[in-house]
């Protein structure tokens, strides 16, 4: 989940902050070479603000829909030990360590 989280985040101040570098580019304004380092400055401050945004509200939502699917779906998003454990392999290793 915190991958995914991670992800989401990724992408929406990726395409901010490109955004942001070509509408300060390609703006109404004459382009100068020295206006260049006041664009990309302001286009990296838009993927770092993003990027925050990105990572508390994809973090929201995700723990949204989790809390809302049942616990067996909810263990394998979380990564959980117990997905590794089929049900039926727990009582065939149960039977085994049973047995003298």
């Amino acid at each position: 989940m915190v991958q995914l989280t991670k992800k989401i985040a990724q992408l929406v101040s990726l395409f901010v902050f490109f955004t942001l570098l070509l509408v300060g580019i390609f703006s109404c304004e004459e382009f100068v070479l020295t206006s260049l380092p006041a664009i990309a400055l302001k286009a990296f401050i838009g993927y770092v603000i993003f990027w925050l945004i990105g990572i508390v509200i994809s973090d929201i939502i995700l723990k949204a829909i989790l809390q809302s699917m049942e616990d067996k779906k909810y263990e394998e998003w979380e990564g959980g030990l117990l997905v590794k454990f089929a049900p039926t392999k727990n009582d065939d290793l149960k039977k085994m360590n049973l047995q003298p």
